[in-house]
């Protein structure tokens, strides 16, 4: 691939330039075809959740590597399951944001998926901070899909990561076209059919954790907050500089480990549902079993990719409903 000369869009991003060089009925079947319907049926439910947060009945439900058919004006948040990662897609028409690639083996993943919801160009894709299940895939994302615009978390020199994949993503932003945005808290964006808001990070942390781009994406009434992988102490700061937090669906901090998801920052959020991004039998044990409890405690339906798979959370500007793949 040739170099370009380096894009205006990198200033304000030091660090990167001083440690990297640029480069219907049953009928008369048989009793087993009717229990294996009702099982097939009972592990493809979905939550349909009105204005509180109980069940209010079933909603839609997505077969396993069957595509999610989009309707008109209504707002679509995929968590895609990705291992032990995190990647989200936020659609709504050809409005298209995209929150982290997965680990340096996820890209294949997330371009099928991607590809199998007719999603050609992002608009704006945030790298929430530098660890590698979170953009060990950018590069190939940026490459593919062409993004307008990239938000990405300010790092300083203590923090900055020195591997190959951080490099070959600095040498892969050094050559696109994309507008690189610093993250600032308080900043807000607008695409013509819905927005969000970037509430953190709030200082320069020595825990890269705690340097995630946390946002808020809303929806008409709907809200969603995506918490990349902060901590307790990034959570505390977006709570004391009075940011509005209270959502509907929350994507846990750090794959719903114990050292993020705080009783008080959960009861600040009150959201109706959560949604933790995490592998199957993962060496962590996320999410953790302090942080179900305190979920349980609070009455917020849990969904996890390790057990449903993909999973997506409609909104039709009041109303929301929960799509699994299993």
């Amino acid at each position: 691939m040739g170099r370009k000369k380096k894009s205006d869009n990198m200033q304000g991003f030091i660090p990167f330039e001083e440690l990297v060089p640029k480069k219907s009925r049953f009928g008369k079947k048989s009793i087993i075809t009717v229990i294996t319907a009702v099982l097939a049926l009972i592990a493809c439910l979905s939550v349909k959740y009105g204005s509180d947060n109980g069940w209010s009945g079933v909603s839609k439900t997505l077969k396993v590597n069957q595509n999610i058919v989009e309707e008109e004006g209504k707002f679509y948040a995929h968590f895609i399951d990705v291992g032990q990662a995190d990647c989200e897609l936020l659609k709504c028409g050809d409005d298209v944001v995209l929150i982290d690639a997965g680990d340096v083996d996820g890209f294949e993943s997330i371009s099928s998926y991607l590809d199998s919801q007719n999603v050609n160009e992002i608009d704006y894709f945030i790298i929430t901070h530098m660890h590698a299940d979170h953009m060990g895939s950018a590069a190939e994302v940026i490459e593919k899909y062409k993004p307008k615009n990239i938000i990405m978390t300010k790092l300083t020199k203590k923090n900055t990561p020195t591997n190959d994949i951080y490099k070959e993503l600095l040498e892969t932003l050094s050559e696109c076209d994309a507008k690189i945005i610093q993250a600032k808290p308080g900043t807000a964006y607008e695409l013509p059919s819905f927005g969000f808001v970037v509430l953190a990070p709030n200082d320069d942390y020595d825990e890269l954790n705690d340097t995630s781009v946390v946002i808020k994406a809303y929806f008409g009434d709907n809200s969603f907050l995506f918490q990349g992988d902060a901590e307790a102490r990034s959570e505390g700061d977006i709570l004391q500089n009075g940011f509005k937090v209270k959502a509907d669906v929350l994507k846990l901090g750090h794959h719903g480990s114990k050292t993020s998801n705080t009783a008080k920052y959960l009861d600040a959020v009150s959201p109706k549902l959560a949604v933790a991004c995490c592998g199957k039998d993962n060496k962590y044990n996320h999410p953790s079993k302090e942080v179900l409890e305190r979920l349980e405690q609070r009455n917020i339906e849990c969904f996890r990719t390790d057990n449903n798979g993909n999973i997506v959370v409609v909104s039709d500007g009041k109303e929301i409903s929960v799509v699994t793949e299993r």
